[in-house]
This record gives C-alpha cells, structure tokens and sequence, in this order.
C-alpha cells in the first residue's frame, strides 16, 4: 500500500496540471486577495462620499493580518473550491485518459489498493495547498500591515491551524466530487466540464432563485458550494458593507454535509471502479 501511495504521489509531483493549479491557487490568493486589493484602497477613485471611504477602509481591514484566517479560508470556499474538483478528477481519471489503467492493473496494486492509494495522495496534496495558502495569507497581511505601517497581531497557532484543517475539509469536498466524477466518466476532459457547470451555473442559479422560491432554498442547504462558504463564515465574516452574512447552515451543519460529499463521492467512485470493465 505505501507503494502505491508513493507512486501515486510522484504522478501528482511530475504532472504539470498539479503544479499549474496549485499555483494558480497559492499565486492567485496573494494576487488578488491581498495585493490588487491593497492597490485598490490605496488608490481609491476621486471624488468618493463618506460612505465609500468607509467601505474603503472597511475593505482595507481585512487584509491585516487579525483577519488572515476568514480571509484565507473565503478564498477558498469560493476560487479554491473549482480547483480542487478539477485536481479531484485529473486525479482519477488520468489513467483512463493515458490508457494505462489496465496496465497498472496488472501490477501489484488491487483494485481497490490503487483506488485507496489516489485518495490518500490527493488528501496529502490539499492538506499541502492548504497550508501553503495560509502561509501565503501570513505573509501577505504581515507585509500589507508593514507597508501601511498599521500595527497588528496574527491570530494564534491554533486558530490558524483550525482554519486550515476547515479548508483542507473544503477542498476535500470538492476534490471528492471530481474524483468521483472521473472514475464514472473515465474522461477527464467531460468531468471537468461537468464538475464547472455544477459550480459556476448549477450552484449559482439555485442560490438566485431560492430567494424566491422555498423549493430551491430548501435545496440550497445541502449545496457544496454554500455549505462551504457558511463553515468559512463560522471564523468571522468579512463583509465590507456591514451588514450580517446570511449563512445557509450552522457551521456544525455544513461541516457534516461537507463530510457526507467527501464520503458520497469516494463510495460512488469505489463502486464504479471496482464492479466495472476498466477498459
């Protein structure tokens, strides 16, 4: 078993998809949650009232560095979430892609040996961004709070550590999704499309029109997407205007249909993987 898990771990290493999105991640919360945003408030429009400078302010607290956890951890719920799914399902169904699964197959791995294996890996690997991400948090308010010579104190070792364990269950959930979709697709290319039209169309238009109809507010309580960004407001809700967030569940809930995708999906993958023809 450890074998495989190293195996499957130098694929994840060598893939130029791991690294491209994991930048694209890690590179992409210092580009735009800390730095355009810090660029935005120290250059703000002409001629603003009262109330956008206090928006601009508003918005300029939440880089410092007392806010990095909510601050890290909503970025995640919202960008990370695509890019974890898409990691997710290059991760199951590349074999199908290259047309080796047959004969990785035919090694030492069984079946479901091979299937643990990918889920192990993957868990390593966003237990991994997630905490490069924070570390990256870290840094950026540290450096935002210096050159604005605005004195601020990080949260404490465990709470940071909180925050990651909450994000690394995040991307899970997400990464989850992918992977199952690509073992029952066996295309990378048709699951990831999928997976994006769940999160950005799918997710989007319930949200909307739960608003006005009951149905689909009903349904929004068990979407991945919501139920991720309600766990990250549970570490303190960075809204500029003011105003209360409107959470779909209470952290303990959302943090137990998070769990239930993560279960969901491996058990719908293994069934696929291990009752079907590979090839």
């Amino acid at each position: 078993m450890m074998g495989a898990i190293s195996a499957e771990l130098l694929k994840l290493r060598k893939s130029w998809g791991t690294w491209i999105l994991g930048g694209v991640l890690v590179l992409g919360l210092f580009l735009l949650g800390y730095l355009l945003i810090y660029l935005l408030v120290q250059n703000p429009p002409p001629g603003g009232d009262g109330g956008a400078r206090q928006g601009i302010a508003a918005l300029k607290a939440t880089l410092l560095p007392k806010n990095v956890v909510p601050n890290v951890i909503g970025f995640l719920a919202g960008l990370g979430g695509p890019i974890a799914l898409v990691i997710g399902a290059l991760n199951s169904a590349r074999e199908y892609s290259l047309r080796t699964i047959t004969a990785i197959l035919t090694q030492r791995p069984s079946r479901l040996g091979l299937l643990g294996a990918k889920m192990v890996a993957l868990a390593i690997l966003l237990g991994i961004l997630a905490v490069a991400c924070f570390a990256v948090g870290v840094v950026g308010s540290l450096l935002v709070a210096a050159l604005d010579g605005t004195p601020g104190s990080l949260p404490s070792i465990l709470e940071i550590g909180k925050g990651a364990a909450a994000s690394w269950l995040i991307l899970g959930a997400w990464a989850a999704l992918g992977f199952a979709l690509g073992m029952v697709l066996r295309s990378t290319g048709l699951a990831i499309g999928l997976g994006l039209v769940y999160a950005l169309v799918i997710e989007t238009v319930i949200s909307a029109l739960g608003f006005a109809l009951d149905a689909f507010e009903s349904v929004s309580h068990v979407l991945l997407g919501r139920n991720g960004s309600a766990l990250a407001d549970a570490f303190g809700q960075l809204n500029v205007n003011g105003g209360p967030g409107a959470a779909v569940n209470p952290p303990a809930t959302a943090t137990l249909v998070l769990a239930a995708y993560v279960i969901g999906s491996l058990l719908v993958a293994a069934a696929f993987f291990i009752r079907r023809d590979v090839t």
